[in-house]
């Protein structure tokens, strides 16, 4: 379903998909933060397998295919895009384009004003609470991130019109 979605931008757009899967039901870092926040104060995110199979899968991929260190990016829906958000944030010398839509809480201790941060989320959510991600916006916002936030009349979901403007986020031009 994923690569259907994607396979016709990137084709268009001439860039590498890489669509890891969380090894269990959701990615073991969100899982981790729902059973502890509220019990604890500044909770860190505890990352596992998941952040240990995405490092190889991009290894995997660095080792096949000649890609842009320059131009690489993360992106994730839902769960995927909290998780997203709190990975590709957290490494920004890796990430130079994070895209999340309709992402939960995210977690986000370091970030680089260079990056590009894609955010969007359908005003109608029944899944994961619009303000989540207008919560989110404001913060990297108040500490001087690059944030393109786009909301929607919609529900849970991702439309083509907010895909196309997260990869041409993605493909525009870069900082030296």
């Amino acid at each position: 379903m994923v690569l259907e979605a994607y396979r016709a931008l990137a084709d268009a757009n001439g860039f590498v998909l890489l669509i890891p899967r969380s090894v269990k039901g959701s990615w073991d870092m969100v899982e981790d933060l729902r059973t502890r926040l509220g019990a604890e104060m500044n909770v860190q995110p505890r990352y596992g397998k998941d952040l240990q199979a995405l490092d190889a899968a991009l290894a995997d991929l660095f080792s096949k295919v000649a890609i842009d260190a320059k131009h690489i990016g993360i992106a994730g829906f839902s769960d995927g895009a909290t998780y997203a958000l709190s990975v590709g944030t957290a490494n920004p010398q890796l990430f130079g384009t994070v895209i999340a839509f309709s992402p939960g809480p995210g977690f986000i201790k370091n970030y680089s004003k260079s990056q590009r941060v894609f955010v969007s989320h359908g005003e109608h959510d029944r899944v994961l609470p619009y303000s989540n991600a207008r919560g989110i916006v404001a913060r990297m916002r108040g500490r001087g991130m690059n944030v393109q936030f786009e909301s929607f009349e919609g529900d849970h979901e991702v439309p083509s019109e907010i895909r196309a403007k997260a990869i041409a986020l993605f493909m525009g031009p870069r900082a030296p």
